[in-house]
């Protein structure tokens, strides 16, 4: 009662207090201080029963698997694995299904598929479901939604959660039609599902039918409220997110942290500046300065807008930064052209420990481009791709396209075009050679883009 409770000392005093305690006992123990997300103290107990003599049975080893796959030590995965092969609880579909989650959410896939292949039974939706929610919440939507294909069992709530979750990742509009058309057809609409679909048709770039099916539930919690606030941020739609948001303390559904950094999403004008203020001191009277990704969100809302003033004011007022701040200040300059302001960022960052990543390469490379930095611009492509080991993506190579181009590195622009998109004709890496060639009167070279282009 009192684990269930969240009362840990209390539950603690009880048990301690029990003269003989056997399996049961120390199984309710651990499964109290797993549910409360006291990991270490589950595993603690678990091997203080080991010393106590007691074995442990299934449910012992489920409670067991829990607080490992909370406490995501792949040693102590292992470990406890190795005991429940030894037990011989392996073959238990409740045990195996456990382990499989735990493998999942320690990104262990060659774990979680060996466990998942030695099940006897390949016709419960559960194990199906813990294979097909591991990949999905470590982004592997393409796995998740092979293994969702292949399913020998038909698909329940549990499944299409992951399903959905999978199709928003990959932004997949028609497909997330489909498998809500499935949900509605095998009479699976709950609000837990169209809460999912919210967000899935948000992310998709389609805010009416996030609308429409948020419209139809009958139950809205704040995370849903959210989701539906973002499927219009992502429109850069500030008029509706306000909206929202009134509706929402209508409806006496409290705000949260989440709320502001979704709605914050949705200014990106000097026209909604006045609006983002009424929004920055409401962060203030609730308390959510402090923290990180509100605070973050604010610097980016007012770099958009065209504020970076303000925007450095709350960037230097945060007492503490991680590096998603620093991006969102690095690209409230770029946003401007401010290159030399980003690179004292981008210094001050390496300064404090904080490795860059491809967001802020992104902005380093974007504002060097239209403020004409092509020497310091390719020192720090190089530097991270180099040095640092970066992973370097198509939108960068299109940025540093850009900036050979504008910096009149005319041939260089076009050979990187044929190098890095070969086959693809980049429609945004042409359109800046053809661009800079007629600023440059490269008749030659812009003639080629241009036929390229088929505007010729």
């Amino acid at each position: 009662m009192y684990g269930k409770c969240g009362s840990l000392d209390k539950a603690w005093l009880v048990f301690s207090s029990i003269k003989t305690c056997n399996v049961y006992s120390w199984t309710i123990a651990i499964a109290a201080y797993a549910v409360n997300g006291d990991y270490s103290g589950a595993l603690a107990l678990f091997r203080k029963m080991d010393l106590d003599g007691v074995k442990a049975n299934f449910v012992t080893y489920v409670n067991v698997i829990s607080a490992c796959s909370g406490l995501l030590d792949p040693r102590e995965c292992t470990r406890v694995h190795s005991r429940v092969v030894e037990e011989g609880f392996d073959g238990d579909l409740v045990v195996a299904t456990a382990l499989v989650t735990m493998y999942g959410k320690c990104a262990d896939f060659g774990a979680a598929r060996m466990v998942f292949e030695k099940i006897s039974s390949k016709n419960d939706v559960v194990s199906w479901n813990a294979l097909i929610a591991a990949y999905a919440q470590q982004g592997l939507y393409r796995e998740c939604v092979e293994l969702y294909e292949r399913m020998p069992v038909r698909a329940n709530e549990v499944t299409f959660v992951s399903v959905v979750d999978a199709f928003a990742g990959l932004g997949d509009l028609e497909h997330s039609r489909r498998v809500h058309a499935r949900i509605v057809e095998d009479g699976l609409e709950n609000d837990c599902l169209k809460s999912a679909l919210v967000d899935a048709y948000g992310k998709c770039g389609s805010p009416a039918e996030s609308k429409q099916v948020f419209d139809s539930m009958v139950w809205r919690e704040s995370s849903t409220w959210n989701a539906l606030i973002a499927a219009f941020a992502q429109q850069r739609d500030s008029v509706t997110c306000v909206a929202i948001l009134r509706q929402m303390d209508q409806d006496g559904v409290r705000s949260t942290e989440l709320t502001f950094v979704s709605l914050l999403g949705g200014f990106s004008t000097t026209a909604s500046l006045r609006a983002g203020r009424q929004l920055h001191s409401r962060v203030l009277a609730m308390g959510f300065y402090s923290d990180l990704m509100v605070g973050s969100a604010l610097v980016t809302m007012y770099g958009r807008c065209g504020a970076v003033e303000q925007a450095r004011a709350v960037f230097d007022g945060m007492e503490e930064r991680n590096a998603v701040s620093f991006n969102s200040m690095i690209g409230a300059y770029a946003e401007l052209g401010l290159a030399r302001q980003a690179l004292e960022v981008l210094w001050a960052m390496d300064q404090v420990g904080l490795a860059p990543d491809s967001v802020t390469l992104l902005s380093v490379l974007f504002s060097c481009s239209h403020a004409g930095l092509l020497g310091e611009g390719l020192a720090n492509f190089r530097s991270m791709r180099d040095d640092r080991g970066m992973e370097v993506k198509l939108d960068h190579y299109r940025c540093l396209v850009d900036l050979f181009a504008r910096s009149g590195w005319l041939a260089e622009a076009e050979e990187l075009i044929e190098i890095k998109f070969a086959g693809c004709d980049d429609l945004m890496s042409r359109l800046s050679l053809l661009s800079a060639c007629i600023i440059q009167e490269d008749g030659e070279r812009g003639s080629r883009s241009a036929t390229l282009l088929n505007f010729t």
